[in-house]
Protein backbone atom coordinates (compact mmCIF):
# COMPACT_ATOMS: atom_id res chain seq x y z
CA UNK A 1 0.00 0.00 0.00
CA UNK A 2 3.01 2.29 -0.32
CA UNK A 3 1.68 3.44 -3.70
CA UNK A 4 -1.57 4.60 -2.13
CA UNK A 5 0.35 6.64 0.43
CA UNK A 6 2.50 8.21 -2.28
CA UNK A 7 -0.63 9.08 -4.25
CA UNK A 8 -2.26 10.67 -1.20
CA UNK A 9 0.86 12.68 -0.34
CA UNK A 10 1.23 13.98 -3.89
CA UNK A 11 -2.47 14.89 -4.07
CA UNK A 12 -2.17 16.86 -0.83
CA UNK A 13 0.97 18.56 -2.11
CA UNK A 14 -0.65 19.59 -5.41
CA UNK A 15 -3.70 20.92 -3.56
CA UNK A 16 -1.53 22.82 -1.09
CA UNK A 17 0.45 24.62 -3.79
CA UNK A 18 -2.76 25.64 -5.56
CA UNK A 19 -2.97 22.98 -8.28
CA UNK A 20 -6.12 21.01 -7.43
CA UNK A 21 -6.80 20.28 -11.11
CA UNK A 22 -3.69 18.10 -11.23
CA UNK A 23 -5.10 16.11 -8.32
CA UNK A 24 -8.40 15.54 -10.13
CA UNK A 25 -6.75 14.59 -13.42
CA UNK A 26 -4.28 12.21 -11.80
CA UNK A 27 -6.95 10.51 -9.70
CA UNK A 28 -9.35 9.98 -12.61
CA UNK A 29 -6.75 8.89 -15.15
CA UNK A 30 -4.82 6.82 -12.63
CA UNK A 31 -7.92 4.94 -11.55
CA UNK A 32 -9.46 4.30 -14.97
CA UNK A 33 -6.31 3.86 -17.06
CA UNK A 34 -3.96 2.09 -14.64
CA UNK A 35 -5.56 0.69 -11.47
CA UNK A 36 -8.77 -0.85 -12.82
CA UNK A 37 -7.11 -2.56 -15.83
CA UNK A 38 -4.38 -4.00 -13.58
CA UNK A 39 -7.00 -5.23 -11.11
CA UNK A 40 -8.91 -6.94 -13.94
CA UNK A 41 -5.69 -8.48 -15.27
CA UNK A 42 -4.82 -9.64 -11.76
CA UNK A 43 -8.25 -11.28 -11.39
CA UNK A 44 -7.77 -13.19 -14.63
CA UNK A 45 -4.32 -14.38 -13.59
CA UNK A 46 -4.71 -15.03 -9.86
CA UNK A 47 -8.31 -14.55 -8.71
CA UNK A 48 -9.02 -12.35 -5.72
CA UNK A 49 -5.38 -12.14 -4.63
CA UNK A 50 -4.61 -10.95 -8.15
CA UNK A 51 -7.11 -8.11 -7.73
CA UNK A 52 -5.29 -6.96 -4.61
CA UNK A 53 -1.93 -7.26 -6.32
CA UNK A 54 -3.19 -5.35 -9.35
CA UNK A 55 -4.56 -2.53 -7.18
CA UNK A 56 -1.29 -2.30 -5.22
CA UNK A 57 0.81 -2.29 -8.39
CA UNK A 58 -1.49 0.26 -10.03
CA UNK A 59 -1.35 2.62 -7.06
CA UNK A 60 2.43 2.27 -6.94
CA UNK A 61 2.74 3.13 -10.66
CA UNK A 62 0.38 6.10 -10.32
CA UNK A 63 2.41 7.28 -7.31
CA UNK A 64 5.63 7.10 -9.32
CA UNK A 65 4.02 9.05 -12.15
CA UNK A 66 2.89 11.70 -9.68
CA UNK A 67 6.39 11.98 -8.23
CA UNK A 68 7.78 12.48 -11.73
CA UNK A 69 5.15 15.11 -12.49
CA UNK A 70 5.77 16.89 -9.20
CA UNK A 71 9.49 17.16 -9.92
CA UNK A 72 8.68 18.99 -13.15
CA UNK A 73 5.73 21.06 -11.89
CA UNK A 74 6.68 22.01 -8.31
CA UNK A 75 9.28 24.64 -9.01
CA UNK A 76 9.60 27.84 -6.99
CA UNK A 77 9.14 30.01 -10.09
CA UNK A 78 5.99 28.25 -11.34
CA UNK A 79 2.72 30.13 -10.88
CA UNK A 80 -0.07 28.42 -8.93
CA UNK A 81 -3.61 28.34 -10.26
CA UNK A 82 -5.65 31.37 -9.27
CA UNK A 83 -7.32 31.00 -5.89
CA UNK A 84 -9.62 33.62 -4.44
CA UNK A 85 -8.80 34.86 -0.97
CA UNK A 86 -12.00 34.78 1.12
CA UNK A 87 -10.72 37.62 3.31
CA UNK A 88 -10.33 40.07 0.42
CA UNK A 89 -13.02 41.71 -1.63
CA UNK A 90 -12.13 44.38 -4.15
CA UNK A 91 -8.67 44.73 -2.64
CA UNK A 92 -9.87 45.47 0.89
CA UNK A 93 -10.07 43.30 3.99
CA UNK A 94 -13.52 42.06 4.91
CA UNK A 95 -14.41 41.91 8.59
CA UNK A 96 -14.74 38.42 9.97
Amino acid sequence: MIGLNITNWMNQAFTTIGRPRWTLVLNVLGTFVVVIPLALLGKMLNGYFGILRGICLGQFLVGLAEIGLSQRRMKPDSKPERMDNPLRKNGTERPI
